[in-house]
């Protein structure tokens, strides 16, 4: 009898292997706590005879989930993590480069993508194209009191 390798019997049944993790991910707090209501609603519907894991849950999500974002999954996901600082410097080496290579259509692109690129981040938490407005200082020293002559 061959001995057998736990690599691949972990494949076909299209789990891994314990202690052989592939990757890890960092969840939010909101994420994690709908994982957690998830979890606990998989393993109360077997009545006790399943023990699954978060990572059994999460696995499942994704081997579940088409392949590739739709167009409003990648607007989403890109407003969600935009950061105009990062798309200004992005353009500003794009529009070096296309200068070098004397391509000005490309350049006057580059041009026009930076002048209405917003410095204002759009809120994360609202589903809509909201914009935060920019947080102002105010002073709360208390003002001095005025000398008497």
């Amino acid at each position: 009898m061959e001995p057998v390798d736990e690599s691949s019997a972990a494949v076909a049944v299209g789990k891994s292997s314990p202690g052989k993790s592939i990757d890890r991910v960092t969840l939010g707090p909101e994420e994690s706590g709908r994982l957690d209501s998830w979890l606990k609603q998989v393993n109360e519907s077997s009545r006790g005879f399943l023990s699954l894991t978060k990572s059994d849950v999460v696995n499942f999500l994704i081997r579940n989930r088409k392949d590739a974002f739709d167009p409003k999954e990648l607007t989403q996901i890109r407003g969600d993590h935009y950061e105009p600082g990062r798309h200004v410097t992005w353009l500003a080496h794009e529009i070096k480069t296309a200068l070098a290579r004397d391509d000005l259509p490309r350049v006057e692109e580059l041009q026009s993508e930076l002048q209405s690129v917003s410095l204002l981040k759009p809120k994360r938490s609202s589903g809509t194209d909201a914009v935060k407005s920019p947080t102002h200082r105010v002073s709360r020293r208390k003002p001095k009191p005025e000398k008497q002559h």
